[in-house]
Parts: C-alpha cells; sequence; structure tokens
C-alpha cells in the first residue's frame, strides 16, 4: 500500500534525478562542454551515414576522440598548420611539379569527387607555350 507521503518521496527524488544531468553540465568545465558539443555533432553526423565509416567505426572514433579531449590529449590543427603541413610536403616533390603543388596546398585548382565516393580529386592546369622551333620559322 502506497501512503501519500511515499509518493511525495518519489516524486520529489524524481525531480532530483531529472535535474542531475543540468547540474553536472552546469559544473563541467568550458572546454569540457566543447568537447561535449563536438562529441554530439559528430555523433550526429555518424547517425545520418554522411560519415566516410561505417556507423559501428564512426561511433567509436567519436567516443574516443571524447575521452582524449576530457583527458586534454586531443590536438586539433587550424587551417593555417594544415596549409603549413602541405606545403612542407611539396618540398618534397620535384622542382617542375612543386608550383602546382603548393598551389593546390593553398587551396587552388579544381576539386571533384568525395571521401564518401572514394577518392579526393585535385587538378591544377598549368598551360606551357612550347619555344617556337627552327623548322616553324
Amino acid at each position: 500500500m502506497t501512503t501519500h507521503k511515499t509518493m511525495f518521496v518519489r516524486k520529489g527524488l524524481v525531480a532530483l534525478l531529472a535535474g542531475l544531468p543540468a547540474m553536472l553540465l552546469a559544473a563541467t568545465p568550458p572546454a569540457a562542454t566543447s568537447a561535449e558539443a563536438i562529441y554530439r555533432r559528430d555523433r550526429a553526423v555518424c547517425e545520418s551515414g554522411r560519415s566516410a565509416q561505417d556507423r559501428p567505426t564512426c561511433l567509436k572514433e567519436a567516443v574516443a576522440a571524447l575521452a582524449e579531449a576530457r583527458r586534454g590529449q586531443l590536438k586539433t590543427a587550424d587551417d593555417a598548420q594544415l596549409t603549413a603541413n602541405a606545403l612542407a610536403r611539396c618540398e618534397q616533390v620535384p622542382a617542375d611539379d612543386r608550383a602546382a603543388c603548393e598551389t593546390m596546398a593553398r587551396g587552388g585548382g579544381m576539386r571533384s569527387g568525395s571521401v564518401a565516393q572514394g577518392a579526393v580529386l585535385k587538378e591544377v592546369v598549368t598551360p606551357i607555350i612550347p619555344p617556337a622551333s627552327a623548322a616553324s620559322r
């Protein structure tokens, strides 16, 4: 038999537990909140099927990234760092092709395809005018 007092205690306990996530979120430092927001975004991408990975792998990676972010071990590169890395890779390209590589590293050229399709193709077209030959004079 349930008494009025027992029902009041149960409702109070339910109300307390319902507010617990909000209290915990409010006590979370800003970096962790940002990591949570990134995790929610990553998870939404996994759930929608817009990821280049299968759903289980995508979700596993999202959870792993969240764990690393919480530990302060997740490193994210800004656009300037990504460009600098790409330009550094161009140093290994033969001199004749280096200018085209640097153009692509800076975002130039045409792009087609996608990771989901299997490849992102980048193309830079450089017209070369052959020197006038002796026969054409």
